[in-house]
């Protein structure tokens, strides 16, 4: 997954399908109990606000992407130095 993606669904140029499905592609389920998730940094900073953070749960309770996405994006912005 690529950070950008992420930022691009914020400012709604790239819809929520797009990224659920670059999000899946990052999953690697490595056994039952350990899964890793390729994350390629952004090269800016970019601030979340509470709007962007409403789009990613409208998104969830629309079903356009599923708990595994969902648990992905939220890892990929704690982990991120740049949101």
């Amino acid at each position: 997954m690529r950070e950008e993606t992420l930022k691009q669904f914020f400012l709604g140029k790239v819809d929520a399908e797009t990224l659920a499905r670059e999000v899946l592609g990052s999953i690697n389920q490595h056994d039952q109990i350990e899964t890793s998730i390729a994350i390629k940094d952004m090269e800016e900073d970019f601030t979340i606000s509470r709007q962007h953070m409403l789009q990613l749960i409208d998104a969830a309770l629309l079903q356009q992407f599923d708990q595994s996405a969902l648990n992905a994006v939220a890892f990929a912005l704690i982990a991120s130095d740049r949101f």
